[in-house]
């Protein structure tokens, strides 16, 4: 007897038979029948969820929540996918068309940043959303991988026609912008790590207040990594303990040779910053006074040190208006408040 077996594959089903040749053999038909059936009822299976899935239709950008969209934003810039870009980036009704391009353009990924993360096996994604108004969201994003999770930043997005748009990154704020933020909203704990991140370049003392606040507040938060908490510890050690910091600093300093000006210059800004934080105005003008000769010559580094020196003088003036010390009066304030009702 011969059996043929017949199949038909339709979009989304997928039919089996087996139809007789002959009219004898109808027992042992029956039998290779169900074994036919059976053996090939895993295959037949998985095939089918195959298809089955192709059949799903692909969710409309109207459906997406925030952290869906900014997956489908990274996934854009590496597919190159300028069409894809230009639905998801939010952009003014003002915007000429060829400041979108321009924008569009700087967001494709290179194929060298590609090749590099295909090598070190990282991967970019949401880890979090946070409803901020009905029209605005903000999504955390990390990158992952061998094991790790770094803190990569923060975006806010817009509705627009309907759809989540990407609108910006908070690391684009700049210092002003983020200070203005958190006087405006002190809860809003992110801004700490933002500005300390910000500042510590210039100011490293200054920086660790604002990284203290935020480790206290947040000491679990989107920002806290490895990294972060291994640089907490070394600035703890060197801001909390001023004396042993500031020995070790003016050693340092006299051990330096002779051609390393800028460095000596920058070392005295730093002993006369972290007093400045300290409020000990007398030694932090000192420090700054023995910077002065040092940091002749070299524009950048004279340019920090004149800042850092308007800064004390303001503050020993009465004039300088210092965003934690506002909010740590606005705390006491607040709780004295409470504990009075």
């Amino acid at each position: 007897m011969v059996i043929a077996v017949t199949g038909q594959i339709s979009q989304c089903s997928i039919q089996w038979g087996i139809v007789p040749v002959g009219s004898k053999g109808e027992i042992m038909n029956e039998i290779l029948r169900k074994k036919f059936l059976i053996s090939t009822g895993f295959v037949v299976l998985g095939v089918y969820l195959l298809f089955f899935a192709g059949c799903g239709r692909k969710k409309n950008l109207s459906q997406m929540s925030p952290k869906e969209v900014i997956n489908l934003y990274y996934n854009a810039r590496d597919a190159r996918d300028k069409k894809t870009l230009r639905r998801i980036i939010y952009f003014p009704a003002e915007t000429s068309e060829s400041a979108i391009k321009e924008k569009i353009r700087a967001l494709i990924t290179s194929r060298q940043e590609k090749w590099l993360a295909r090598i070190v096996k990282t991967k970019v994604q949401a880890e979090y959303e946070k409803s901020i108004d009905k029209d605005t969201a903000e999504v955390g994003v990390v990158v992952t991988g061998r094991g790790k999770r770094v803190p990569f930043q923060q975006v806010i997005l817009k509705k627009q026609d309907g759809i989540w748009k990407f609108h910006y990154s908070k690391w684009e704020l700049s210092i002003k912008q983020l200070t203005e933020e958190l006087r405006e909203n002190p809860k809003n704990v992110s801004v700490y790590y933002l500005l300390g991140n910000k500042i510590r370049p210039e100011n490293p003392a200054k920086a660790y207040r604002f990284f203290k606040k935020y480790h206290k507040l947040a000491p679990e938060g989107f920002w806290i990594s490895d990294e972060f908490l291994e640089m907490y510890k070394e600035d703890m050690r060197d801001f909390e303990h001023t004396e042993e910091y500031e020995k070790a600093t003016l050693a340092e300093i006299q051990n330096l040779p002779s051609h390393r000006i800028a460095s000596k210059a920058k070392k005295y800004r730093t002993l006369g910053q972290l007093f400045t934080e300290k409020k000990d105005y007398k030694k932090a003008k000192r420090y700054f006074d023995k910077a002065v000769p040092y940091a002749d010559g070299y524009p950048l580094t004279k340019e920090r040190l004149t800042k850092s020196r308007k800064e004390l003088q303001l503050r020993m003036e009465g004039k300088y208006h210092d965003i934690l010390d506002e909010i740590e009066a606005l705390e006491k304030k607040q709780s004295t408040e409470t504990q009075e009702n």
